[in-house]
């Protein structure tokens, strides 16, 4: 069905159906059982959104925590970021710095 022929069913005028339903220009094809307005954001959704920032914004605060964590202990040893990930490469599980090895990479990228 055109824009025209919607507008004459529902008995409203060609600039109530393009305002309806979105369209420009009088043959342009309409959907027969379009809604009169757009459809509400369910809360749902935006609930999900905001728990997945929250957790985003947690997980962040926690590796800057760890971050600072670890740049204490090794400013106390004497050591850069790039050497302590070097020297755990090198000698692997048994460094005491390998717990931090995901959170010196990250400092090093």
């Amino acid at each position: 069905m055109i824009l025209k022929e919607y507008a004459e069913k529902e008995g409203i005028t060609l600039t109530e159906a393009k305002e309806r339903t979105g369209l420009t220009h009088w043959k342009q094809e309409v959907v027969a059982d379009a809604p009169a307005e757009a459809p509400a954001v369910e809360e749902t959704l935006e609930e999900e959104v905001v728990a997945e920032v929250e957790e985003v914004v947690a997980t962040a605060k926690d590796l800057l925590k760890e971050s600072q964590d670890v740049m204490k202990v090794l400013m106390k040893d004497g050591m850069t970021a790039e050497k302590a990930l070097i020297g755990i490469k090198m000698i692997g599980a048994k460094s005491k710095y390998y717990p931090f090895i995901k959170v010196l990479e990250t400092l090093v990228d």
